[in-house]
């Protein structure tokens, strides 16, 4: 392998349920987690800028897996939004 390349590829969070309540503005995630971690959920509109946070600091539930619900109101979110959570 190249010098300079890394040797193993950062771990990526997979969702497992997504559900939105729109009459309530909300949005569930769920994504496979490491308990004790800290993890950030970002989204972006044009997947190159990822800035926007819905939470920057969410602590991991116990087991295998954690579920948080965020609210979206206030949030001018296009039609088209994607989600990203980030282990800190």
């Amino acid at each position: 392998m190249p010098k300079g390349y890394p040797t193993a590829l950062p771990t990526k969070q997979t969702f497992t349920d997504l559900n939105v309540d729109s009459e309530n503005n909300k949005l569930t995630l769920t994504w496979d987690s490491s308990e004790g971690a800290n993890y950030a959920v970002l989204f972006s509109t044009d997947l190159i800028n990822w800035d926007h946070d819905l939470n920057d600091s969410v602590s991991a539930d116990a087991g295998e897996s954690t579920t948080t619900t965020f609210s979206l109101y206030g949030l001018e979110l296009p039609y088209t939004v994607v989600f990203r959570v980030e282990k800190r």
